[in-house]
């Protein structure tokens, strides 16, 4: 009886350390498993921590790249970089209007541009803008040749005294007078138009020193003075003589110059109706060339037959 309750306990003994080693093993895993659901959790939390903060400092290097490129005036880089900012980000989109606004004036669409910063108000330089969309638009006016009209944008901004507005309306004048000038040497001679001719003489005249404007003056009157001797020199060598008229007109433009006074008497000489005072100047002038051959012509054969003169 006595064995038989000493094997009884030691079964109980073993199961009981049975037991207690599976509670053991089972509270183990149990702490095991709470730990891998912690770390889950941390690295979870530290995922959306990170993506957080990656977030918020992709945001703010964008928005830094933005206010960069903005500061420099370069529109287009500063759009880019405002794209990828979100709009409830600080000033994002307020910063983003502006940007926009000013990439409607780098794309030369200045009306767009003018009323985008106009709505902007005061944000940051937006006004001055505005002044930059018209000084802009005149350059463009005047790299496209429109003169007059670049020469009035120039002029507004003058009043508000912006930039270098004053110089460019001057320069819009000049550029207009060269162009002008360059379109008359190009025109084949006897089609030149002597209305450019005069306003391409005014507006050198009216410039003054600016830039060299006065060797360009020169040089026009020398053009609007070889116009008149191929005239005269057409119509001596074709008997034309009711053309010396229009030869008379250039001469006039710019009487003085060079020999304008004697081809403009030549010029009223080929127009008397008495041939015989024709006759009579071109023999006393017969040293000044076209005198010589206009005395030659056809027009006074007869009066060589008949022995009125002899040279």
């Amino acid at each position: 009886r006595k064995a038989s309750q000493g094997s009884q306990g030691k079964k109980k003994h073993l199961l009981k350390n049975l037991l207690m080693k599976f509670f053991s093993m089972i509270t183990l895993r149990n702490i095991e498993i709470r730990k891998r659901r912690k770390i889950f959790a941390l690295s979870g939390i530290s995922a959306l921590l990170i993506a957080v903060f990656a977030t918020v400092a992709a945001n703010e290097i964008n928005y830094q790249n933005a206010m960069a490129y903005q500061k420099q005036w370069k529109f287009t880089e500063a759009k880019s970089a405002i794209s990828g900012t979100f709009f409830f980000y600080k000033d994002s989109e307020s910063l983003a209007r502006y940007i926009n606004a000013g990439f409607f004036m780098e794309q030369k669409n200045f009306d767009a541009a003018k009323q985008a910063f106009s709505e902007i108000g005061d944000y940051k330089d937006a006004k001055t803008l505005l002044l930059e969309c018209d000084y802009r638009k005149g350059k463009w006016l005047l790299n496209s040749k429109y003169f007059i009209q670049a020469k009035k944008v120039f002029e507004e901004l003058a009043k508000l005294g912006y930039l270098d507005s004053k110089t460019m309306a001057v320069e819009s004048e000049y550029q207009r007078a060269v162009d002008s000038l360059d379109s008359f040497k190009m025109d084949k001679n006897g089609n030149k138009s002597l209305l450019m001719a005069k306003i391409t003489l005014e507006l050198f005249q009216n410039l003054g020193t600016y830039s060299d404007s006065a060797n360009k003056l020169e040089e026009t009157k020398n053009q609007i003075y070889l116009e008149g001797v191929y005239l005269v020199e057409s119509c001596v060598s074709e008997g034309v003589y009711y053309d010396f008229t229009k030869a008379k007109d250039y001469f006039d433009l710019v009487a003085g110059y060079k020999q304008c006074a004697q081809y403009r008497e030549l010029c009223d000489i080929a127009g008397m109706t008495s041939k015989s005072a024709q006759f009579n100047w071109l023999k006393a002038h017969k040293g000044f060339g076209p005198a010589k051959n206009l005395l030659y012509s056809e027009l006074y054969i007869d009066l060589l037959m008949k022995g009125s003169w002899s040279g």
